[in-house]
């Protein structure tokens, strides 16, 4: 399934508008600078940020989300 993916912090009407006009879902909830869990929790980094992003994608188009 296609997709177009855009950040949660800076919304994009344009990447909005280009989904609704090609037919594609568009995914705005990946992360660029908000670090997932808490302080201390093992995915409170750069890799467990980049790691969530990686299962957003792959889930939006069409993967397992493990």
């Amino acid at each position: 399934m296609p997709a177009i993916f855009g950040s949660e912090v800076f919304p994009s009407p344009i990447l909005e508008q280009i989904a609704k006009e090609t037919g594609v879902q568009y995914v705005d909830t990946l992360r660029d600078d908000d670090l997932p869990g808490k302080p201390g929790d093992p995915n409170h980094s750069y890799v467990g940020l980049m790691v969530e992003d990686v299962r957003i994608m792959a889930s939006a188009l069409g993967g397992n989300r493990r």
